[in-house]
């Protein structure tokens, strides 16, 4: 520097004036030079800060916008998710509905789990909250009854929470039946949003050299702007929007992206507007402009540093002009990295995982701590690993051949799905989203990695609920289809191929009707009632089909027209009843036999006091009631006499003792409603166990009071007869005239006697085979009858409770109907089975009014394929209007089938009118006309009888028990009817059966 120094001053030794102009034009030079370089720093260095600043606007805003699409998305699940609408609607049409309730509780609560949400309601079309969630109202009233029937998913907001004053947003997600045509909205989910897990922390985040930035949330409300302050966190400071010289007003007015304007403090601000996707928000980011400007008058000083040193030295200056550069590259690196910072902090606080990759080794460069988290390696184990090493079922081809379109250019993004591994080996799917990041020295691949595990399960929720409902429909017993009005099958299952014999391809190719029923006559009395099932007017029909082979059966079918997703289907339940009509036809044969037989059939459990399991209605000849003594579970030893009771007890253990089952034994019941006690005759048998072990008694008694009463009365002969012998003997020498006439006597009552002995040997032959006889039919009733009735019922239960999935509205209805069949034709069948209420007296009567020009129709439907089968022409004749009638419409209709059933039955060739006339002022009568073979007239007082039957001629080949018109004519005495016959032998007969309209109340059956 002293060299310098003294070179100048040598330099400027010769002329004084010299050194002045070297010193004024360095000046000059200087001042020029630094005023542009001033003039050209300000420049870059404000244009620089204002990139910065409407880049982290952008940035805000851009995330702010993602944050918004996610919400919507997370709405969508709920709204386009068809489990979730179905069991919305039923919940509101039937708030009963607890099954349906339970599965939406399980559903909100798993929003409530979400921590961006902190509150769910179910609102109905009107906008009323449902109560499914009990819990402060975060705002719900803002959402109306117009928003639900607009049916889109909207995001409204921030509202003023009345319970804490606090901002809250509101998402709601109308809820759109689609079986409604209309599409109304039957409700909505409303999911209510804190602003300050989110929002407000990202608006109010500046880096430490942003002290007057801020950044607010705009958006226009008529005639004015409305700004959301993070920081006050309410909307407040509107603005006319006709005051344009407001910085805020501008920018919007003009959708300007960056304006400078005085705000209301007077001050130059810089303002960026940045509109939010989807809303009709707009972010607004504000700064002092003296801040965008203090860059530039900080480097003042430093250009008149840079001045003086170029005026006293070029080297110096030149050497601090690098410096200077040097300077600037480090202090632009330092903004940058501060920039790259805030980003970097923005990424840590992500809730899901955030991976830097290197294109070319394909290394993890950065993990944010979610992804450390949710993976369980730390970040230098991270850092040594690629995607390989976490994605399970890929290869390095897959991924390269993936990102090949990202790193060309030729896509902004890739959106994949894969499954991922921690390190403890748990898996678990994820959505990746995979984008080019260009640095200032290099290209990243960035990947975003959410967690779709709940999104996953509830799809394959979904598929499991679809596929579980359609394997019930496979592994059912019955024939179910469905079917197109044109012919299209769409569900065929395995049962319906095993009834018919027939695939699903050879249905849909030749037909159904071509194929089952050969004839043109059949074929179209098929169709014709299948028509009437559709219009229901035929809820449930039985048919003969033929099955592939040749093989006849008949079926039971319910077919019904069903609306799916707008479309039109037939849905056909079918099912074989062929051994059912085998078993009513047995049934009817035994009905007689068994139904006046004297035996009481009992199950008794092996316990002590002999609880009663069952015991038939044939109990009330002592005075008990079967369903009481059952229901009550009542012991079998309180109906005994007491001394009875431990000589039963020993008489059974000393049987079982010897290992046998079977034991005869006679003892006193106590009768109900007297003090009588009757004798009774009782054989039982020990039901066991796999293993030995006696689990019950099963067995029949009957009543042998007379029988001992008979006995007794011979012991009191026998008795008679020895006194009578002894006095004869005292006498013998006295009266040997007389001894011949006391033998004779003795003779006659040994005859008496040995008549008495045989009669009751007769009896007891006769009750033991009604034993048999009872047995044999409580057995092939139990296994024939109430199996497969139980087995229709336990299914459709299943179904109807939503076992097996959830059904649809029209599903259930259907089922129910079967189920309700299934049940309803369960009880008649067992009040049929309670075969000892008529010889006991107590067959029920119930009065109710019915339409009998209805019942007639519906006998002559069913007895319509019988008359067809022997081609005889069956005719129903009615009256133009007919009054209801008040009597017990089974057993009408009951006798009107044996009347009718018989008539066809005889009838060869001919006709069979069955025809509804009055008979007198409060009289119906209704008539059953054949052209049959007609009855003798001195036979027709027979055929009432029980087990009486004509002798059938050549023609007259069916045979029955004899029954029918016994008990036809019983149960019209108990109606308040009666049965009269006229027949003409050769040309046929005409049984006519009378009613009262309206019969008196005190009617009461009769046996």
């Amino acid at each position: 520097m002293l060299r310098s120094l003294r070179t100048v001053r040598k330099l400027a030794a010769p002329s004084l004036w010299t050194v002045v102009l070297v010193f004024v034009l360095s000046g000059l030079i200087a001042s020029a030079a630094g005023t542009l370089f001033y003039r050209d720093q300000e420049r870059v260095l404000r244009e620089k800060e204002l990139r910065r600043f409407t880049g982290i606007g952008d940035l805000k805003a851009a995330a702010v916008s993602e944050w918004h699409k996610e919400r919507l998305a997370d709405a969508a699940v709920f709204q386009t998710n068809p489990v979730f609408i179905e069991l919305t609607r039923r919940a509101l049409h039937d708030p009963s509905d607890s099954a349906a309730r339970r599965e939406i509780l399980s559903w909100l609560e798993s929003v409530l789990s979400d921590p961006n949400y902190d509150s769910v309601f179910i609102l109905d079309a009107e906008g009323r909250d449902t109560g499914f969630l009990n819990g402060e109202d975060r705002c719900v009233d803002q959402v109306t009854a117009e928003t639900i029937a607009s049916g889109e998913i909207t995001l409204t907001g921030p509202f003023c929470d009345p319970t804490d004053g606090h901002l809250h947003l509101t998402v709601t997600a109308p809820l759109v039946d689609p079986g409604n045509e209309g599409g109304t909205p039957l409700g909505a989910l409303v999911m209510t949003i804190d602003p300050e897990i989110f929002l407000f922390p990202s608006l109010r985040y500046w880096e430490s050299a942003g002290d007057t930035a801020e950044t607010l949330i705009g958006r226009v409300e008529g005639d004015h702007v409305a700004l959301l302050s993070p920081s006050s966190k309410r909307w407040s400071g509107k603005q006319d929007l006709s005051n344009a010289s407001r910085a805020i007003v501008q920018a919007i007015l003009t959708d300007t992206h960056t304006v400078t304007a005085r705000d209301h403090r007077g001050t130059e601000v810089v303002v960026a507007i940045d509109a939010i996707e989807g809303t009709d928000w707009h972010l607004v980011s504000a700064i002092d402009d003296a801040e965008i400007a203090a860059p530039a008058r900080d480097r003042l000083g430093l250009i008149v540093v840079l001045a003086v040193s170029f005026f006293a030295t070029a080297t110096g200056g030149s050497a601090l002009a690098w410096r200077q550069q040097r300077a600037q590259t480090y202090r632009e690196l330092y903004e940058t990295e501060r920039d790259r910072a805030w980003l970097h902090d923005l990424v840590e606080r992500s809730v899901d995982e955030v991976y830097a990759i290197d294109p070319q080794s394909l290394r993890f460069t950065f993990a944010n701590p979610a992804a450390q988290r949710t993976l369980g390696y730390s970040a230098d184990e991270l850092s040594t690993m690629t995607p390989l090493d976490t994605l399970v079922g890929v290869d390095e081809a897959w991924i390269r051949t993936l990102i090949a379109p990202v790193l060309d250019g030729e896509r902004a993004k890739v959106t994949f799905e894969s499954v991922q591994r921690s390190k403890d080996g748990m898996t678990y799917p994820v959505e990746i989203d995979l984008e080019r990041i260009d640095t200032t020295d290099r290209v990243v691949l960035l990947a975003t990695v959410a967690d779709i595990t709940q999104r996953t399960q509830a799809i394959a929720a979904l598929r499991e609920s679809e596929e579980r409902f359609r394997a019930v429909i496979e592994q059912t017993d019955q024939g179910i289809s469905v079917g197109k009005p044109d012919g299209t099958i769409v569900v065929y299952n395995d049962a319906l191929e095993r009834l018919s014999g027939y695939s699903r391809e050879e249905v849909q190719t030749h037909g159904w009707f071509e194929l089952v029923y050969p004839t043109p006559e059949r074929r179209a009395e098929a169709v014709r009632i299948s028509e009437e099932a559709l219009a229901g007017k035929r809820p449930n029909v039985e048919v003969p089909i033929v099955r592939k082979g040749g093989a006849e059966r008949w079926v039971s079918f319910v077919t019904t027209p069903v609306e799916i997703a707008g479309d039109r289907f037939n849905l056909t339940l079918m099912s074989d009843v062929s051994e059912q009509r085998e078993s009513d036809r047995r049934l009817r044969e035994l009905d007689a036999i068994v139904s006046r037989g004297p035996a009481v059939a009992f199950t008794w459990a092996a316990e002590e006091g002999w609880p009663i399991e069952f015991v038939s209605s044939s109990i009330s000849q002592f005075g008990y009631d079967a369903e009481e003594l059952i229901d009550q579970r009542a012991l079998h030893s309180e109906l005994m006499n007491p001394d009875d009771v431990h000589r039963l007890a020993r008489v059974v253990d000393e049987s079982r003792s010897r290992g046998i089952d079977q034991v005869d034994v006679e003892y006193r019941i106590r009768a109900a409603d007297t003090a009588e006690e009757r004798w009774v005759a009782e054989r039982t048998w020990a039901v066991r166990s796999s293993t030995g072990e006696i689990l019950r008694t099963q067995g029949v008694l009957i009543d042998i009071t007379e029988r001992k009463v008979a006995e007794e009365e011979l012991e009191r002969h026998r008795d008679q007869l020895e006194m009578l012998v002894a006095e004869r003997t005292e006498n013998l020498a006295r009266a040997n005239a007389s001894l011949d006439t006391s033998n004779e006597r003795l003779r006659s009552l040994n005859l008496q006697l040995q008549m008495a002995v045989e009669d009751l040997e007769r009896v007891n032959i006769q009750l033991e085979h009604a034993t048999r006889v009872k047995s044999t039919f409580l057995a092939n009733m139990s296994h024939e009858l109430r199996t497969p009735l139980n087995s229709i019922i336990g299914f459709s239960d299943i179904l109807v409770q939503g076992l097996a999935g959830p059904l649809s509205e029209e599903q259930h209805t259907q089922i129910g109907m079967i189920n309700g069949a299934g049940k309803h034709l369960l009880a008649l069948i067992n009040e049929i089975l309670d075969l000892s209420k008529v010889e006991a007296g107590e067959m029920t009567v119930r009065f109710q009014e019915f339409d009998l020009a209805e019942m007639l129709t519906q006998v002559t439907e069913m007895l319509r394929p019988l008359a067809a089968e022997k081609g005889v022409d069956l005719r129903l004749h009615l009256p133009p209007a007919t009054p209801p009638i008040r009597s017990d419409c089974d057993k009408v209709k009951q006798i009107v089938l044996n009347l009718a059933g018989n008539a066809i039955k005889f009838t060869e060739e001919g006709h069979v009118i069955i025809s509804l006339h009055p008979a007198g002022e409060r009289h119906v009568a209704v008539s059953v006309i054949d052209t049959g073979p007609g009855i003798p007239d001195n036979r027709i007082a027979d055929i009432f009888t029980p087990f009486v039957q004509l002798d059938a001629d050549s023609r007259s080949k069916p045979k029955g028990t004899g029954l029918g018109l016994a008990i036809s004519q019983e149960y019209a005495g108990m109606l308040g009817g009666e049965i009269g016959v006229t027949s003409r032998l050769g040309e046929g007969s005409e049984f006519r059966l009378t009613l009262p309209i309206d019969p008196p109340e005190a009617a009461q059956p009769t046996t």
